[in-house]
């Protein structure tokens, strides 16, 4: 119980997927950081840009969210846009929750993503009750 009302106040949620029909498109590093989190005292978390070619408080509004919606990595699968947009706001979600904490540390493009304040409080609107 101590465990869930840190995690609560800290507004930072630690779950796993289940199987393909409830696949939440999350990527990599959000679920390389949850594992870390749970399993040290400091994280240092370096090159987690999802994708952004710029570090993010440079990025204008329009800039913030084309970079969410169509920047996605090259290969031969198959990456749409809903899945593209719905990792980034994860990632964005996830970024700026971890930023205000003492644990983690964040050394990439992700690094002052509280800079974005309008797009923030928007995705914090689909998952925070406020």
């Amino acid at each position: 119980m101590k465990k869930i009302n840190l995690i609560k106040s800290k507004k930072i949620t630690h779950f796993r997927e289940y199987g393909k029909s409830t696949r939440l498109y999350i990527g990599s590093a959000v679920t390389a950081i949850f594992f870390l989190g749970n399993h040290s005292k400091k994280v240092n978390i370096y090159g987690w840009d999802h994708y952004l070619d710029d570090e993010v408080e440079k990025l204008n509004y329009f800039q913030a969210l084309y970079n969410m919606a169509f920047k996605a990595p090259s290969g031969p699968w198959d990456k749409r846009f809903k899945f593209v947009f719905a990792e980034a706001i994860w990632n964005w979600f996830y970024a700026s929750r971890l930023e205000g904490d003492r644990k983690y540390k964040i050394f990439s493009n992700l690094s002052n993503i509280s800079k974005q304040r309008s797009i923030l409080k928007k995705i914090n609107r689909i998952f925070l009750i406020s």
